[in-house]
């Protein structure tokens, strides 16, 4: 499966639906389901909007877990009303991934870092549990 290494908090925040675009600076040539990986926190200061969300705080942890699974259905010039959806400034040269049918996982899981989209492989249990098991812990994805 994809992933791609997100900082927190905006890792958790797309993850469980309040963010729902993601700014780039470069085209991303994929759609389809993609891993959420939590990389390192920023400052509170540094996401626009996130002071307003009352459990902010929590959205700290799992630094170095996949925290969730997005399906990308689209890639765009960023406009300035997408500030609020996307928890970030508008800047002329920015693009926007379009996030659709986030989930968070039961049980976040430890990835090694990578840069742009990188392939990730399900921890191996995961393939000793039955498909009602599976879908309780990591949700309806494929992998």
């Amino acid at each position: 499966m994809k992933a791609i290494t997100i900082n927190n908090p905006r890792a958790q925040l797309i993850a469980s639906r309040k963010q729902t675009l993601l700014v780039r600076d470069k085209d991303i040539d994929y759609r389809g389901d993609l891993l959420i990986r939590a990389g390192e926190c920023l400052a509170p200061w540094e996401v626009p909007g996130l002071l307003d969300i009352p459990d902010f705080l929590d959205m700290s942890a799992n630094g170095g877990c996949v925290v969730g699974v997005v399906a990308v259905v689209g890639y765009r010039p960023m406009r300035p009303i997408d500030e609020a959806k996307a928890f970030s400034f508008y800047t002329v040269d920015s693009w926007v991934l379009e996030l659709e049918n986030p989930r968070l996982l039961r049980i976040p899981f430890p990835v090694g870092n990578d840069t742009g989209i990188f392939d990730v492989i399900p921890p191996v249990f995961s393939e000793l549990l039955t498909d009602e098991q599976r879908n309780f812990y990591y949700g309806n994805i494929k992998e």
